[in-house]
C-alpha cells in the first residue's frame, strides 16, 4: 500500500509496510519541495496497529527513547498521558476508552509526531 499527500511545499509519502517483532507498522516520510531535504521527524516513529481494539505499540525508529505519549479524542481533549519513559518501544492501552478516532502524540528528546488511530 502506498499513498501520498501534499501540504504547502511538503510532500508526504507513506506505505512500504515493514515488520518490527513480526507486527506490521506504517512508515511515513516527509520531503520538502523547496529544500529537497528529507525531514526525519516524519519517519522517526512507528505505531501499529492503526486500526485496533485498544492496544497499540509505539516504536522510536531514531533510537532516542520515547519521552511522552498523549492520547486525544476526536474533540481534541487529552484523555490519556504517559511521560518520562526510557524505552524505545512503548505499549499504549486505550481499551477503556470508547470506540472512535484518536490522535496519538509521541515525543522523544528531538521530535514530536502525531498519528491518527481508529479504535473499534
Amino acid at each position: 500500500m502506498t499513498a501520498f499527500a501534499t501540504n504547502g511545499n511538503d510532500l508526504y509519502l507513506g506505505g512500504g509496510f515493514q515488520n518490527i517483532n513480526n507486527l506490521p507498522h506504517r512508515k511515513v516520510a516527509k520531503y520538502s519541495l523547496l529544500s529537497g531535504l528529507n525531514d526525519s521527524n516524519a519517519s522517526c516513529f512507528s505505531i501499529y496497529p492503526t486500526i485496533n481494539t485498544g492496544r497499540l505499540t509505539l516504536y522510536d525508529n531514531c533510537g532516542l527513547k520515547i519521552q511522552e505519549i498523549k492520547v486525544f479524542n476526536s474533540l481534541g481533549q487529552l484523555v490519556q498521558c504517559k511521560s518520562n519513559s526510557v524505552e524505545i518501544i512503548q505499549e499504549v492501552d486505550i481499551t477503556g476508552l470508547p470506540d472512535g478516532i484518536y490522535i496519538i502524540s509521541v515525543s522523544n528528546f528531538k521530535f514530536t509526531h502525531k498519528f491518527r488511530v481508529f479504535k473499534n
